[in-house]
């Protein structure tokens, strides 16, 4: 088959890889079997002739994705999501993960008794962060994190040993997770007024009403829109957590339909309108049944 022309013309004048095909996707091992092989498939790579002239499993869950785990009270989400992360990090000497616990309801003693990690493991790859949670200083730390990678490739970048469809060799960023616990405690940075009176009104208007409500479900979903593509190139993996509420209804001859896939009708999702619009890749709330399921 001859050549593209047109897009070898591209090719050669591309200073930004605006035509370069993005890198394949590299799944991680959870070390959980059942989300493993569910989220797995057959890779193949082909010549030119179209044949296969090599596979192999890619099971676990895709780097660079952006996953929210759901379930009940005490059905251990929060930890499903340590070990996801630190299984996915673990390989790695500059994998590192970043666990914005917004609930406070986790310290290191717990991180090292569900992970395993060293002492000196614990320091080098896992940042628990329990201030500093805001929606604003989320996005910043990722955009940093990706800036950093962009600006120090050789260092951040390792070869896979796998290759894509086309046969070609799979060099990817390191694999950096950030964990957010929860979506309902995610809030926006308040604002610092100095004059007396005009925060006065603010907090007249704002505070125990809907507006506050209503603007940091906006800036979640914005903040999801603008990360997507960042964090898929450069290999972050961002798990968040979210609660199963029971769902009131106005009217008791009208049952509402689920929200979701996995939801019963009778069950919500606080915040439920950026997780509608950008769910992620997986949710894991039929997994998080069998979870709770195997806990008792």
């Amino acid at each position: 088959m001859s050549s593209n022309r047109l897009l070898e013309r591209l090719k050669k004048k591309d200073k930004k890889g605006v035509f370069n095909p993005s890198t394949s996707d590299i799944s991680y091992m959870t070390g959980f079997a059942p989300l493993d092989y569910r989220n797995g498939y057959m890779m193949q790579c082909f010549d030119d002739d179209d044949n296969v002239v090599g596979e192999y499993p890619s099971l676990g869950v895709v780097g660079g994705s952006m996953i929210t785990i759901v379930g009940k009270s005490a059905t251990a989400k929060t930890t499903l999501g340590i070990q996801i992360g630190t299984n996915i990090i673990r390989p790695f000497p500059d994998g590192m993960m970043i666990h914005y616990d917004l609930e406070a309801a986790t310290n290191y003693s717990r991180v090292k008794s569900i992970t395993g990690f060293k002492q000196s493991e614990l320091g080098q790859k896992y940042i628990l962060k329990k201030d500093q949670g805001y929606i604003e200083d989320i996005t910043e730390a990722i955009v940093e994190i990706c800036h950093m990678k962009e600006s120090y490739k050789d260092e951040f970048m390792y070869d896979t040993g796998l290759k894509d469809e086309f046969n070609n060799p799979i060099k990817h960023f390191v694999p950096t997770v950030v964990l957010i616990d929860s979506i309902p405690s995610l809030r926006s940075r308040p604002e610092i007024v100095t004059d007396k009176e005009t925060k006065a009104k603010l907090e007249q208007v704002e505070v125990g009403n809907s507006m506050a409500r209503n603007r940091d479900v906006q800036k979640i979903s914005n903040m999801y829109a603008n990360l997507m593509g960042m964090i898929r190139k450069y290999n972050v993996t961002i798990i968040t957590i979210n609660h199963i509420k029971k769902k009131i209804e106005t009217n008791m001859f009208a049952k509402t339909q689920a929200q979701i896939m996995w939801l019963k009708p009778d069950e919500s999702l606080p915040r439920p309108k950026p997780l509608g619009r950008y769910r992620g890749d997986s949710i894991l709330g039929n997994f998080l049944n069998c979870w709770d399921v195997l806990r008792r």
